[in-house]
């Protein structure tokens, strides 16, 4: 089987539920992770550990930069405030604690290993796979050049689409909650664009708290609650 999960934000033990749910097998079916692992939820570290682990015994698996993911790379690597505190406005403390980094303190070198980094930095911003192109956010096919627009892949909350430069393709990301409701009526309609970020770590807002995989063989949407929380 081939699946697609989004934002996962921290909530590892969801995440096995959802896996178990799936009777994931590694070495049989091929997984596309469409960014931000970490922030908000209880355990950044561990699913961070767990992707890790995962990318160096398997071949079948994409995993796509978000940009919760950008920020904690961003904050690493130019040790400035104004990039902490747009990472901090948007939920990083629990990441933070992870990795046992003291309160207001941007300088990581000292308490992030290298190996989360350079795992980030391999990263890709978006892939294709027969009809489908994923990306965490999307595409900006305003801009001039949308498959080297990065900054849209991560942020951008517009479903913009182009039939010509897409050539057809449908585009699967994540990035904007959507409650399953919303999303199954997007698959339902065969849509273009189709977010599967169910909202997994707002499990305290109406119709959200859930964390899903589409499985883009059938287009079942597969949905379990949070258990993180």
């Amino acid at each position: 089987m081939i699946y697609a999960i989004s934002d996962i934000h921290g909530c590892y033990k969801t995440l096995q539920v959802l896996l178990q749910k799936l009777e994931y097998k590694p070495s049989e079916d091929r997984c596309f992770f469409l960014g931000d692992y970490i922030d908000r939820g209880p355990s950044s570290k561990a699913v961070l550990d767990f992707l890790i682990d995962l990318k160096q015994h398997n071949n079948r698996l994409t995993i796509l930069r978000g940009n919760h993911e950008q920020m904690m790379l961003d904050t690493f690597k130019n040790n400035r405030k104004e990039d902490y505190l747009l990472w901090k406005q948007n939920g990083c403390e629990t990441t933070l604690q992870n990795f046992g980094v003291p309160p207001g303190d941007y300088d990581l070198i000292e308490h992030i290993p290298s190996t989360y980094i350079d795992f980030i930095e391999s990263l890709p911003y978006f892939a294709e796979y027969d009809q489908f192109l994923l990306a965490h956010a999307g595409f900006n096919f305003q801009s001039g050049d949308p498959f080297n627009d990065t900054n849209s892949m991560l942020w951008i909350r517009d479903e913009d689409y182009d039939k010509t430069l897409s050539e057809g393709k449908t585009i699967i990301h994540g990035h904007t909650q959507r409650p399953v409701f919303q999303i199954l009526k997007k698959i339902n309609n065969k849509s273009n664009v189709i977010c599967i970020d169910s909202g997994c770590v707002y499990k305290k807002v109406l119709d959200l708290g859930w964390l899903s995989a589409l499985n883009l063989e059938t287009f079942e949407l597969i949905s379990v609650k949070n258990i993180d929380f």
